[in-house]
Formats: C-alpha cells, sequence, structure tokens
C-alpha cells in the first residue's frame, strides 16, 4: 500500500454515509408529509359530504311545513355538522347555511339559497 492511500477509506465511508442518510431522512419526511396531505384531504371530503347532508336534512325539514329558524347541531357519520336557516325576505328565498368539523382541524361551510315556494335550489355557495 502506498502512503498517500492510507486514510482515504475512512473519511469516503463517512462521506457516503452522511449522503446516505441525507437522503433518507428526506424521503422519510416526504413520506410523513404526503400521508398528511393525504388524510386532510380525506377528510376535508368527508366534511364536504357532511356539509351537503346537512343542506340536504334541514331541506326535507322546510318541505314538511318545519319552519324552525335556528341553528341546529347533529352528527353525521362522527362529523359535527352545524345547520342555520335564515328567510331573506327580499329576494323570498331560505338561506341554508351548514359547517361541517371534521378531524385535525378541517372544516367545510357550504350555503344554498332555495326557492321559498318550491324548495328547489337556486345557488350554491362554497
Amino acid at each position: 500500500m502506498q502512503e498517500t492511500e492510507r486514510g482515504i477509506a475512512l473519511p469516503t465511508v463517512l462521506a457516503i454515509s452522511f449522503l446516505l442518510f441525507v437522503l433518507f431522512t428526506a424521503m422519510i419526511g416526504q413520506i410523513v408529509r404526503s400521508q398528511q396531505a393525504h388524510r386532510l384531504y380525506v377528510e376535508a371530503v368527508r366534511a364536504q359530504y357532511a356539509a351537503e347532508s346537512g343542506i340536504a336534512w334541514r331541506q326535507l325539514r322546510l318541505s314538511k311545513k318545519n319552519n324552525d329558524i335556528h341553528m341546529e347541531e347533529r352528527e353525521i357519520d362522527r362529523i359535527r355538522v352545524l345547520t342555520q336557516v335564515k328567510r331573506v325576505n327580499q329576494l323570498n328565498q331560505w338561506q341554508i347555511s351548514a359547517t361541517a368539523f371534521a378531524r385535525y382541524g378541517v372544516s367545510q361551510t357550504i350555503t344554498v339559497y332555495l326557492d321559498e315556494n318550491t324548495l328547489e335550489i337556486l345557488r350554491w355557495v362554497r
């Protein structure tokens, strides 16, 4: 072995080990962030469907001439949904708002405007 080659193996192994550690750590971080983003997306979709269910539930109650104009809370698929019905007199419409509160701090709010007589949805606001 030549004298110039002595001691080069240890720094090389350390440099390669350090690079592999950095790459492995970055890869694990990316996987964790990807899984978290997926969980948040799934909860947002669940919350949106729960809010839409809350709208449909209040629309059904209006069709049964149960014109209770107040806030009400119920649980849909383990998601808390807060609904509110208001009458918009100047437009002859009902306004129904539903806010769904899911896990991880995710919430979705949907507001619809209904025709006063037919209860047909005239406009969605997300």
